[in-house]
């Protein structure tokens, strides 16, 4: 199962808030905000572990042939992604 990306969090609460205060249901409000906070949280966890990595890890191209599956590289957005993936699961872009 595939993370759900902070910026998914955050359009979720805002669209479920915004549509919740026009119809006044409370309740939903408050669920669209804990939404939003999860997203920020997310976000935040992001930004803090993910700059915990090593010059070295950065450095590190790794051989896309399908022999060696069991490899990892990286996707223009950082973020690790497996040999024989065709799309970034973080960020979704193409990578094949």
């Amino acid at each position: 199962m595939a993370a759900i990306p902070s910026w998914a969090w955050l359009a979720i609460g805002l669209v479920i808030s915004l549509t919740s205060w026009y119809v006044e249901m409370t309740l939903f409000f408050w669920l669209g905000l804990v939404f939003i906070v999860i997203g920020i949280m997310k976000l935040a966890a992001g930004f803090m572990l993910g700059e915990k990595e090593t010059k070295q890890e950065k450095k590190t191209v790794h051989n896309l042939s399908p022999q060696h599956t069991h490899q990892y590289y990286r996707c223009a957005c950082g973020n690790p992604v497996r040999v024989n993936d065709i799309f970034c699961s973080y960020c979704g872009r193409r990578l094949r």
